[in-house]
């Protein structure tokens, strides 16, 4: 029984692991991290994300990623594990309601164990949720691939053309928007990222304090950055109705003197961040990206 059991865990994690259904994004964000070699690593949201711009660092942000879930992940890598260098985000949209409204993708059982060697993928709810499906749709591909085997090749899957596209040059940056347009967007999104009454005060602000000392105690060499925006942006942040923006980052730098660590503000780096190195609002064009973050590091930890 034990060794049938076997067989089926090991059929299904080569499936989750290898199989082209499992492409959703919050999937790839799971595998990134079980095979992430963490001790240097840059936590956050999509001002981070996942793909690493500092060499020997892993990147682990991804959208909308809200406290709870960072003290999650900190635990996850750094309970067995020692950490190194790290950089965690400190920008007011952590307790903003874009943030708070966003579904998690990292719950309880979404990070699988790590009692054995290898952790399973199997084991995450993130891919068991979806491997019924995947394999009724796999099996009834082949069935339909047997009654066409004269027909040409299957077409592209939406999913894999959708990713090349995104691989396609844009061609345009955020300077190259229309003005009414850039404002129209940047003034939904100052809005969206503006901390919550209280925040201080929050379970939010609980968990991402939480999770910062969890790092030290752990023995991390900590940094918390302010991610870029557009100027646009910052005028807009501290002029809205019930702006507290100002308020952030008092809190910022409160914390950051009362847990000792050094705090880094995008303004403080050798960079030009007009509007030309943005993709939107509040993201840097990938080209942009690369070039900055290494003077993060050096900022921080250097």
């Amino acid at each position: 029984m034990l060794a049938f059991l076997a067989c089926v865990i090991a059929a299904g994690e080569l499936y989750c692991r290898f199989s082209p259904r499992f492409l959703e994004e919050h999937q790839d964000y799971i595998r990134e991290i079980m095979n992430a070699d963490a001790k240097n690593a840059v936590f956050g949201d999509s001002h981070v994300g996942y793909v690493s711009r500092i060499p020997g660092y892993a990147f682990l942000g991804f959208r909308g990623q809200d406290p709870e879930e960072l003290l999650m992940l900190v635990k996850y890598l750094y309970t067995y594990n020692r950490p190194g260098n790290i950089i965690v985000i400190a920008s007011p949209q952590w307790f903003g309601r874009y943030h708070s409204e966003n579904a998690p993708v990292l719950s309880e059982g979404s990070l699988p164990n790590r009692w054995l060697p290898i952790p399973l993928l199997i084991l995450s709810k993130n891919f068991l949720a979806s491997i019924r499906a995947n394999a009724q749709a796999d099996l009834l591909n082949l069935a339909v691939q047997a009654v066409r085997a004269d027909e040409p090749e299957q077409m592209l899957d939406p999913k894999a053309a959708l990713a090349i596209l995104g691989r396609m040059p844009q061609g345009s940056d955020w300077s190259t928007v229309p003005k009414d347009v850039r404002f129209a967007f940047t003034s939904t999104r100052v809005q969206a990222h503006n901390p919550t009454d209280n925040f201080a005060s929050s379970a939010a602000a609980g968990a991402y304090e939480e999770a910062l000392r969890f790092l030290m105690t752990r023995g991390a060499k900590l940094c918390l950055y302010r991610t870029p925006v557009t100027s646009l942006y910052l005028d807009l942040a501290y002029r809205i109705p019930g702006t507290r923006f100002a308020e952030f980052d008092d809190y910022a730098a409160q914390l950051a003197s009362r847990l000792g660590v050094k705090r880094v503000d995008f303004h403080s780096l050798p960079y030009s961040f007009a509007d030309r190195a943005f993709a939107d609002q509040d993201h840097l064009l990938d080209a942009s990206a690369t070039e900055l973050w290494p003077l993060v590091e050096q900022a921080c930890f250097h």
